[in-house]
């Protein structure tokens, strides 16, 4: 069985809904942050490769959220 890799920030959002935490928006901040600092994606937790990144709002979409451009792509359906 293959372990689906998740990021940092998936973790924080899926342990919210388990348990509502008040702190929750403070903590994905700190997970998105973490994540970047690693090089991580804040979603699937994988190596992010910059050189993907192609326009502006590619690299504003992960200054805000960490993510890759393949979860950007999954996410905001781009690059079908």
């Amino acid at each position: 069985m293959i372990k689906q890799q998740r990021g940092l920030g998936l973790q924080v959002v899926e342990e919210n809904v388990k348990t509502p935490n008040p702190n929750f928006l403070q903590h994905l901040r700190e997970a998105t942050n973490k994540s970047k600092s690693n090089n991580n994606c804040a979603l699937c937790g994988l190596w992010v490769n910059h050189k993907q990144f192609q326009t502006t709002e590619d690299h504003t979409e992960y200054k805000i959220s960490g993510m890759c451009k393949p979860c950007m792509d999954s996410i905001f359906g781009g690059d079908k």
